[in-house]
């Protein structure tokens, strides 16, 4: 399973890093333009992420934000 925890608060994308690291392949990102990036490059290499934690308060580009191109990409 490939996994992306998306959060500005470092303590917070740590705890839920550590959670799911376990459970699979995990990567991690600062804010929603890192997360979409992140996002767009699983798409770029056939593996897409299973599952996405994402905050919805977040600089530069907020969680909703992040979801409306994340979706845009799935459906490319």
């Amino acid at each position: 399973m490939r996994i992306l925890v998306v959060d500005d608060d470092e303590e917070c994308r740590r705890v839920l890093y550590l959670y799911m690291a376990p459970l699979g392949d995990c990567d991690a990102a600062a804010d929603g333009e890192l997360g979409v990036a992140c996002v767009r490059k699983a798409f770029e290499e056939n593996k897409p992420y299973d599952l996405i934690c994402l905050d919805i308060v977040m600089p530069n580009k907020n969680g909703q934000q992040a979801l409306s191109e994340i979706r845009a990409i799935e459906k490319q």
